[in-house]
């Protein structure tokens, strides 16, 4: 089970950060005098519609490196757009990073299934993937009090730089699974 486990964290993760977008995005564009629901969902349908696209060729993706690695790089470009995100760029930048942090996403749920079912026996495979299913659900969940927390200390800004961290600690933490996975 501390392979699930290992495994369950790129999924929390991912949607923890993920779902920062459509908590603060709105209102960051309010702030920057965009105030357009049309434009605030034109953003965030540009984030899943670019997850949608690069889970499409994940096939093509997962041949280029391992597992590990892939999460590591996943989580790298999602913390580059998100502590870009933190900055309040000119809305062209937004939603670039859009794509960006929809990418990385893109990766990390076909990477982190992929990855599971690789490894994980037949028999608990339906377990594993209800704890990986939970890990999705509980980060949704969470991410509004963490946004409810972070944003009376550091405003969207705050909220945005701390979901480009806690990024990059998932990159750093799937690096040395990798160095691990490698040592044997």
């Amino acid at each position: 089970w501390a392979f699930t486990a290992m495994i369950c964290v790129a999924a929390f993760a991912n949607f923890f950060t993920y779902f920062t977008i459509p908590l603060k995005l709105p209102f960051m564009l309010r702030d920057m005098g965009l105030d357009s629901a049309a434009l605030a969902g034109s953003a965030i349908a540009l984030l899943t519609f670019s997850s949608g696209i690069v889970a499409l060729v994940f096939g093509r993706i997962r041949a280029m490196a391992p597992p590990p690695l892939l999460a590591s790089l996943a989580f790298l470009l999602a913390s580059a757009g998100f502590a870009t995100l933190s900055l309040q760029p000119p809305l062209p930048v937004v939603f670039g990073l859009m794509v960006l942090v929809g990418c990385a996403s893109g990766i990390v749920l076909p990477n982190a299934t992929t990855w599971l079912y690789s490894r994980v026996p037949p028999a608990m495979r339906g377990q594993a993937a209800g704890l990986m299913t939970m890990s999705v659900f509980m980060a949704q969940f969470l991410a509004a009090p963490f946004v409810l927390l972070i944003d009376p200390l550091g405003g969207i800004g705050g909220v945005y730089m701390s979901a480009a961290f806690i990024a990059l600690l998932t990159a750093l933490f799937y690096i040395i699974v990798d160095r691990r996975l490698r040592a044997g």
